[in-house]
């Protein structure tokens, strides 16, 4: 849900942090993702988004995060680099060693904000 509101209401939020999950608006090639199937047996990993979306988007910060240990961290490196790197959002990833699915720590979370506020001193 997260990453989806950078999308849809890109005028409220200026960042989102997606931990342990995320989507993008078109499926991406698959490198290191075993399934794209939910845990529920549905399609994981898109959503849709108009084209005006996409481009407001862009002036949106994305954070994912994910760990060595996370079940989703293949998704989440695929959408990543084949999603938002490949196509220039302003994007980055933190790949926590040993994190499982879980809450990122403190550290990471303020390394995050720390990217996200770091749009407004530009």
């Amino acid at each position: 849900m997260a990453g989806m509101l950078g999308f849809y209401q890109p005028d409220v939020f200026h960042g989102t942090i997606q931990n342990c999950g995320a989507d993008f608006y078109r499926q991406v090639p698959t490198v290191y993702a075993a399934s794209w199937v939910s845990t529920t047996g549905q399609p994981y990993g898109t959503f849709q988004a108009t084209e005006e979306e996409i481009v407001q988007a862009k002036r949106v910060r994305f954070v994912l995060v994910t760990g060595t240990n996370d079940f989703r961290r293949g998704n989440i490196l695929d959408i990543f680099n084949g999603g938002f790197a490949k196509e220039g959002f302003k994007a980055k990833l933190f790949d926590v060693p040993g994190m499982q699915h879980t809450t990122c720590r403190g550290d990471i979370l303020s390394a995050a904000l720390d990217f996200i506020e770091s749009a407004s001193q530009h």
